[in-house]
């Protein structure tokens, strides 16, 4: 056959590759595959190169349970391939992966967690395996997941802060009850929440802000922020006025015609005012009263004490007794 002879060409050399590999193709794939698995068998251990290292434990949790152990590094040696080990930043992403199971009503509080070649994650395929872990088991302690809804409590100095005869008259937060959710533990024992400082320096308004909750370590809120309106007026307070002298309205008509003998001539008068301004007053800036212009027989009344003031910046609280006895004899 004139054309079963083959040279060594470019197209002679293509058809002695074609007829090689298409004689017995099947055993070939094998035996490549064979040869590519004791290549990645000896690449493994061709370094001989073996490495410490400390690794992160990552501790996935049911829903319901909540980690209260310090976040935990175990000590991992690797072996095989330095081109992987003396990469820090591969290394950097080793994390060991634990997963708790759900464990009903068996008592948690303390579990412990074996550590496998199998948690680690973000070794390559080929090429490095896990010498040894140290430690190879954890003590974790564990406690229920408690939501619980308590109020919010605002926080501000009032005292330091605000100008001189200004307070705080009322605070409205809205909303005013947050959800907190942590160790059932710890839940239990947290009455309020309280907000961040809300600055009152210089105020002398009303006003509303957006504040801030404090959260606390551990926990998690529904909410990060409260809107509060702070209602700021002047600082009041109350004095008592001691043993006033209650004076005596008469009709005009009878001025000359009735005596009248007050039993109790004195009474205390308790006012309200600004701080400042109450410091200033005095006795005579009040003038405790009876009326009897009504009165036109002789007897013996109990009468209602009323005060007249002079200042609007005060207002008469109390008087102390509010009616007094009183004695009237008519004729000189």
């Amino acid at each position: 056959m004139p054309n079963s002879h083959l040279g060594w060409g470019p197209r002679d050399i293509m058809i002695r590759l074609y007829r090689m590999i298409k004689s017995d193709f099947w055993r070939k794939i094998f035996a490549l595959f064979c040869a590519l698995l004791v290549y990645y068998e000896v690449s493994n251990k061709s370094d001989g190169v073996e490495r410490t290292i400390q690794v992160p434990v990552e501790i996935m949790m049911p829903q319901s349970y909540i980690n209260m152990t310090p976040p935990s590094v175990v000590n991992v040696t690797l072996s095989g391939r330095s081109s992987f080990l003396n990469e820090h930043a591969q290394l950097n992403k080793l994390i060991m992966v634990v997963e708790v199971p759900e464990l009903g009503a068996y008592n948690f509080r303390e579990y412990r967690i074996r550590l496998q070649k199998e948690n680690l994650k973000g070794l390559p395929t080929f090429g490095v395996q896990v010498a040894d872990i140290r430690p190879s088991e954890l003590n974790i302690s564990l406690d229920k997941l408690e939501t619980r809804t308590v109020e919010i409590i605002a926080n501000y100095n009032a005292e330091q802060e605000l100008p001189h005869e200004y307070t705080v008259t009322g605070v409205t937060m809205l909303p005013d009850k947050v959800n907190i959710s942590g160790p059932e533990s710890q839940v239990k024992d947290i009455k309020t929440i309280s907000t961040e400082k809300i600055p009152l320096n210089g105020v002398t308004e009303s006003f509303e802000y957006q504040a801030k909750l404090r959260c606390p370590e551990g926990m998690t809120l529904d909410r990060s922020f409260t809107r509060v309106r702070m209602e700021i007026g002047k600082e009041f307070d109350t004095r008592v006025m001691k043993s006033v002298a209650v004076r005596v309205l008469k009709s005009p008509a009878t001025q000359d015609d009735i005596h009248v003998e007050l039993v109790t001539p004195n009474v205390d008068v308790t006012l309200r005012a600004p701080k400042t301004r109450l410091a200033l007053l005095k006795n005579t800036s009040i003038r405790p009263y009876i009326d009897i212009s009504m009165l036109q027989e002789s007897g013996v009344y109990m009468t209602e004490v009323y005060c007249w003031q002079d200042d609007e910046t005060f207002s008469v609280v109390k008087i102390y007794p509010a009616r007094v006895q009183i004695k009237l004899t008519k004729g000189k």
